[in-house]
């Protein structure tokens, strides 16, 4: 595992994240949190978990923003053009009139004139 280490006490499991330098709480990391949490259900002999950051002073500052944002690009991405087609030709247009306003160049919703972004 790369963002957290489990050290085993007997019945306890001190599991530490690490995510140098601000110590942000990341994809990967979720993930292998996840896969920690199916572990310690099959362990009958595990009575309790302690989480703790690797960073001083850090535990975990936050989910990381650039990923999120990153997550939000994606997911938007599909409806962007669509977006940016509604807005460009704001008039119920024909198929051929949305086209072009995808390429900038709707007639109809500027009263014919050629409509530049």
């Amino acid at each position: 595992m790369k963002h957290w280490t489990v050290e085993r006490h007997d019945t306890v499991e001190v599991w530490t994240y690490r995510n140098p330098p601000m110590n942000y709480f990341v994809g990967p990391g979720a993930a292998e949190l996840l896969e920690l949490i199916g572990k310690a259900e099959a362990d009958a002999e595990l009575r309790a978990i302690i989480l703790t950051g690797g960073i001083d002073g850090k535990f975990i500052t936050h989910y990381s923003v650039d990923e999120l944002a990153q997550i939000h690009w994606r997911a938007t991405s599909a409806w962007r053009p669509t977006v940016r087609t509604r807005l460009a030709c704001p008039r119920r247009c024909s198929a051929s009139c949305r086209a072009a306003a995808e390429r900038s160049a709707c007639r109809a919703s500027s009263g014919g004139a050629k409509r530049s972004r």
